[in-house]
């Protein structure tokens, strides 16, 4: 099974509990390894978990690829 990792930008956060914009679609993603962000940052989220913090130039990368995908 392969899972399908997304960027998102954080909005909100109550300790694990992590509020997201996936591109315009609000989710709620848990930071289980405890990795240190701040509201604003951008994560790569997969299954509802916070793999990693993501610098903004590689999120817009990404949101111009779905972007250019989905045309």
């Amino acid at each position: 099974m392969m899972c399908f990792a997304i960027p998102a930008k954080v909005l909100n956060i109550d300790g694990m509990k992590v509020g997201v914009d996936c591109n315009g679609e609000l989710r709620e993603v848990v930071n289980l390894g405890n990795i240190e962000i701040s509201v604003g940052d951008y994560v790569l989220i997969s299954a509802g978990v916070i793999v990693k913090k993501m610098q903004i130039e590689e999120a817009r990368k990404f949101f111009n690829i779905l972007e250019n995908a989905q045309q």
